[in-house]
């Protein structure tokens, strides 16, 4: 009887050992481990605030595992599964990197100390190579404008040339023509597209400014209006003759 309560005692008591091994397991398999800190300039001491922290898991390094911004202070912290991790501060260019390994329901000190003056020298530089790109772009641009408007004006002047040798083939046309009024008339329209193109032509040569081209065209477009008209009224005469 003694014999088989004590070993009834003794199956109890392992059992019991056996499930606070299990508990003791499962409790440190489900807690967290904890990474805190503070991030403060190298010189100064003074606290990085709302600054951003990355934490990823080191088999991982393009996901983020958490993010977290450091309060007025420049404190962080964060809760994490047990494991191996990488975190760094989005300050600057470099952004600063740790890297730190927690055991569940372990807390972890990770602090960071960041130079200031390297960080505006760094976006000192950026901006530097900002506008040096900014300036080339310009330059290119500059170049390419210039190039336009050399080879626009170049293809007006040749338009004009051939212009004006097919009017100086029209006036040499008219003087071996007959003189009547309506010969008159047509000669002299030709002369004044002559003039007009020979005046566009000194423009685009940059050999007269703006407003005297302006001036001058407009007296030229005036009589070759009148000329028009007297030309529209003989050759509608002549047909009326004619019928």
């Amino acid at each position: 009887m003694d014999s088989s309560l004590m070993r009834s005692w003794a199956g109890m008591a392992i059992m019991s050992v056996f499930l606070l091994c299990a508990l003791s397991a499962f409790a440190c398999a489900s807690q967290k481990a904890f990474i805190e800190g503070s991030v403060t300039d190298t010189a100064t001491g003074k606290p990085f605030m709302n600054v951003s922290l990355d934490v990823f898991v080191a088999s991982d390094p393009s996901n983020p595992y958490a993010t977290v911004r450091t309060d007025e202070r420049g404190r962080y912290n964060i809760s994490v599964d047990d494991g191996n991790y990488e975190i760094y501060v989005r300050v600057g260019a470099t952004n600063p990197r740790q890297s730190v390994y927690v055991h569940a329901g372990e807390i972890q000190q990770l602090n960071f100390k960041i130079s200031m003056k390297s960080i505006s020298e760094e976006q000192l530089s950026s901006n530097w190579m900002f506008w040096v790109q900014v300036g080339i772009a310009a330059l290119i641009i500059g170049i390419i404008a210039v190039d336009q408007l050399f080879f626009k004006r170049k293809r007006v002047l040749s338009d004009l040339a051939a212009e004006r040798g097919r009017l100086e083939a029209e006036l040499k046309k008219g003087e071996e023509g007959g003189q009547d009024d309506l010969g008159k008339l047509r000669k002299d329209r030709s002369q004044l597209e002559y003039m007009i193109n020979l005046t566009r032509t000194k423009y685009h040569q940059r050999s007269i400014n703006e407003e005297s081209f302006r001036e001058i065209i407009r007296d030229y477009q005036e009589k070759l209006i009148e000329v028009e008209a007297r030309i529209a009224a003989l050759e509608a005469e002549k047909k009326d003759v004619v019928k």
